[in-house]
């Protein structure tokens, strides 16, 4: 795992796309240093963030909608798949990221079925998140 301010970081201001804009990023994870690193993370590339811990902490979140969102699947207070079932039957045009360490395919199916942007198993590879949160 890199750390903020760990020499090995890359360069996160590179390559960013032509007409690129940052946006707000709602970040639901229940394991406090993963959450800090992709706040963090989100705060160089230029991202508004947000962040819970829990579905609870999560919904009253969804307004305004962000931007893009990163949702951790195994919640204290129940399944990541409960935000994103809403996010979905609200219509928003929230793109989201599921990052998971559940390697359960029952589970990756229910997933699949709701539409995200993106699936990353953990765990994470910063320069991936990098790269889907600038090109999201």
């Amino acid at each position: 795992m890199l750390l903020i301010g760990d020499p090995k970081l890359p360069d996160l201001h590179r390559a960013r796309p032509s007409g690129w804009r940052p946006g707000r990023v709602l970040i639901v994870e229940d394991d406090p240093p993963a959450r800090i690193a992709i706040h963090f993370l989100c705060l160089r590339l230029g991202f508004e963030t947000a962040s819970a811990a829990t579905l609870a902490e999560a919904v009253p979140l969804l307004a305004p909608p962000p931007d893009v969102m990163l949702l951790d699947l195994m919640l204290p207070d129940g399944n990541g798949l409960e935000l994103l079932r809403r996010v979905r039957e609200w219509g928003m045009n929230t793109r989201v990221v599921v990052a998971t360490g559940a390697y359960d395919w029952q589970l990756l199916e229910q997933v699949k079925a709701l539409r995200p942007h993106f699936v990353l198993l953990k765990p994470l590879n910063w320069e991936v998140v990098r790269h889907w949160l600038l090109h999201a």
